[in-house]
C-alpha cells in the first residue's frame, strides 16, 4: 500500500516592498531610453547636415570648373592674340611671355578645381554610403535623395531599431 509515495511541494515569495529599486530602475530604463531617442535625433540632424553641405560642395565645385574652363579659354584665346601681335609687330617678346605664364596659371587652377570636386564628390558619397565604385548619377543627382539614403542607413542601424520601438 505505501510502495509507492509522492511528494510535491510549492513553495512561492512576493516582495510587498523593496525600498522603491524597482521603481528607480524603471524610471532610470526609461530616461536612459529618451537619451538613445535624443541621440539618434542629433546623429540624423548632423548627418543631414553634413549631406547638404557635401552637396553644396559638390555644386560649388562644379561651378568652379566651369569657371576655370572659360578662364584656360580666354587665356588661350589671348595668346594666341599675342602670338598675332608680336609676328605682326605690335606686341613684345615680353607680351609672348606673359601671356603664356597667364595660361600656364589658368591651367593649374584648373586642375585644382577639378581636385576640388573630385574630393567633394568623395566626401558627398562618404556622407550618403555610396561605394566609390557604385555611380553617381551626375543628370539626375539630387539632394533630397541623398539625403533620403544618408538617413536611410541611420534607421537600418542596428542600435536604432532599439530606440525607434
Amino acid at each position: 500500500l505505501f510502495s509507492r509515495e509522492t511528494f510535491a511541494g510549492l513553495i512561492g515569495r512576493q516582495v510587498l516592498f523593496d525600498g522603491g529599486r524597482t521603481e528607480s530602475a524603471r524610471q532610470a530604463a526609461a530616461r536612459g531610453l529618451e537619451a538613445q531617442q535624443v541621440g539618434y535625433g542629433s546623429a540624423r540632424e548632423d548627418t543631414v547636415y553634413q549631406v547638404a553641405q557635401a552637396y553644396y560642395r559638390v555644386l560649388e565645385a562644379r561651378a568652379l570648373v566651369r569657371v576655370a574652363y572659360a578662364s584656360l579659354a580666354r587665356q588661350r584665346e589671348f595668346e594666341k592674340l599675342t602670338g598675332v601681335l608680336f609676328s605682326a609687330g605690335k606686341a613684345t617678346r615680353l607680351d609672348g611671355m606673359k601671356a603664356e605664364a597667364q595660361a600656364a596659371d589658368a591651367e593649374r587652377t584648373l586642375e585644382r578645381a577639378r581636385e576640388a570636386e573630385g574630393l567633394a564628390l568623395v566626401l558627398l558619397r562618404r556622407f550618403i554610403g555610396l561605394a566609390m565604385e557604385e555611380p553617381l548619377d551626375r543628370p539626375t543627382f539630387s539632394l533630397r535623395r541623398s539625403l533620403r539614403r544618408a538617413t536611410s542607413a541611420i534607421w537600418r542601424c542596428s542600435r536604432c531599431r532599439a530606440i525607434r520601438t
